[in-house]
């Protein structure tokens, strides 16, 4: 066992999909613990090792992927089996390194980590803070564990919970706009599958003039904006409704509740 799951939830999931999309390890070299039934049959029939806590803190590498308020329990659990050498990644949303240092009752290796459920196709995108004593080698191997299922970004410890607005919620806002537009098509008579298609190409399509276009939002906002056409139209609509306000409300949310979280 290279690397262990204690939780193997939406998120956590994701993870181990991309480790072993992207062929860094099978998945007879991954172990998860996890109470759930249900969540022990789906990865035990795709290969992955259910393992005992016991068993998972004996590999190089272990992956925090519990709710933050069940951090505690675990801790307090794993805590006998613990190995000074053991790397801890964390992907819990506000949980400190120094809060899990504590529960671990050491000064542990802890990598923390936002990322995105993206990841489960390759397309992901996460956060990772460089904690000491984690070495520089130590690092760039957790980083290569969310590289591999998209893109991973180095950011301070203490900027982790605002790059939660930026694309560790972000999914399902998006996602939301989404439903609104395909609920907009059936009204309109059009399938919800094609609009569906439709907008999802417009979302890729778009993301990558933002990302390879070389333009800031602003410029290809005005590119798409004819003098007098429907777009001006629709942000006039949008900025009618307090869009941008509305926005920034949700982002500002969404950080907040990582702070009420955090420990």
């Amino acid at each position: 066992m290279q690397i262990g799951f204690i939780g193997a939830g939406n998120m956590a999931g994701a993870v181990m999909t991309g480790i072993v999309s992207a062929g860094l390890f099978p998945p007879s070299q991954i172990a998860f613990f996890d109470t759930a039934p249900e969540k022990q049959e789906q990865w035990r029939e795709k290969g992955y090792l259910s393992a005992t806590l016991e068993e998972i803190a004996q590999c190089p590498y272990v992956f925090f992927g519990v709710k933050p308020q069940g951090i505690d329990g675990v801790l307090e659990q794993i805590r006998p089996f613990l190995r000074k050498e053991t790397v801890f990644l964390s992907i819990l949303a506000g949980i400190s390194s120094a809060y899990l240092k504590k529960g671990l009752g050491f000064d542990a290796k802890v990598v923390p980590v936002m990322p995105n459920l993206p990841l489960q196709l390759g397309c992901g995108a996460a956060a990772l803070a460089h904690v000491p004593p984690v070495s520089r080698e130590e690092f760039d191997f957790a980083r290569s564990l969310f590289s591999c299922g998209g893109l991973a970004v180095e950011l301070p410890e203490e900027k982790l919970n605002e790059s939660i607005g930026i694309q560790g919620s972000t999914p399902a806002f998006l996602f939301r706009f989404a439903r609104c537009v395909t609920e907009f098509a059936r009204e309109q008579g059009i399938d919800e599958a094609s609009a569906l298609r439709l907008f999802a190409q417009t979302m890729a399509g778009s993301a990558k003039m933002l990302l390879e276009g070389g333009k800031t939002p602003e410029e290809l906002i005005r590119m798409v904006s004819s003098p007098g056409g429907t777009t001006l139209e629709g942000l006039a609509a949008l900025d009618k409704g307090g869009f941008d306000d509305t926005i920034r409300i949700a982002l500002e949310a969404s950080v907040r509740r990582a702070y009420e979280l955090g420990r």
